[in-house]
């Protein structure tokens, strides 16, 4: 008969090996960064990526303290959008129909915001910018 504390240590050495193998042979995924201008506002949740000129949909899984924080109170701008500089992680969908009534062909889930600010004058995040479908920057 084995004894106690043997069946433990065998019982322990297996299960460090285990979870081990188990992390080596998970690698974490890399999610892409992008960064541009992000409009907020009325049935509008959109990102233009720089060097862009699509308009993505924005579905957000990511805490947006850090972001509500950063948009504007008030902005003298047609229909009441919103707009900040953003640097996120997240995943873009292939080509379809998103958002609001189906008006981009692109949709962006942020599953990390990493920075949100003021914009400045060469980001082109202002009220003159469309973020009309298909029509962004």
């Amino acid at each position: 008969m084995i004894p106690i504390r043997h069946l433990q240590r065998l019982i322990a050495a297996l299960l460090i090996a285990s979870a081990k193998w188990a992390y080596s042979e998970t690698p974490s995924p890399v999610v892409p960064q992008y960064y541009g201008c992000y409009f907020s506002g009325f049935e509008t949740s959109v990102l233009t990526p720089n060097g862009t000129q699509e308009s993505c949909w924005v579905q957000w899984d990511a805490d947006t303290t850090l972001l509500e924080r950063a948009l504007p109170r008030n902005e003298n701008s047609s229909r009441g959008v919103r707009s900040v500089f953003v640097v996120v992680r997240g995943k873009v969908s292939p080509a379809g129909r998103y958002g609001h009534l189906g008006g981009h062909t692109r949709q962006i889930v942020v599953s990390r915001l990493i920075s949100a600010r003021k914009p400045l004058p060469e980001d082109r995040c202002g009220p003159s910018v469309s973020v009309e479908p298909g029509t962004a920057g």
